[in-house]
């Protein structure tokens, strides 16, 4: 559903380090998100996009696939999404 650009936090600067990552966020990592908490919804999501919902959907999509073994605080700390102007997910599949 969505695609996301995650460049790990440098070495050098306390962070992981390594290679800019795509991690893809499908439907059961929005399920996932929109269960944690009352009022959450896709179309809400897709109408008004924060940097809290996008980092949460990235590290559920990050857990799930194992590419990632941390807190989401941790995750926060060292690890940037890359975002364009446009904060919100970029869909991968917008037909559907």
């Amino acid at each position: 559903m969505f695609t996301y650009t995650v460049q790990p936090v440098p070495e050098e600067d306390g962070g992981p380090g390594g290679d800019e990552m795509k991690i893809e966020a499908d439907s059961r990592d929005v399920l996932r998100w929109e269960r944690a908490k009352s009022g959450r919804s896709l179309a809400k999501l897709l109408a008004e996009p924060t940097l809290s919902d996008n980092y949460v959907l990235a590290y559920l999509a990050a857990t799930r696939q194992k590419i990632v073994d941390c807190s989401p605080q941790k995750f926060e700390e060292n690890y940037l999404l890359i975002l364009g102007s446009d904060p919100g997910p970029v869909p991968t599949n917008p037909g559907r």
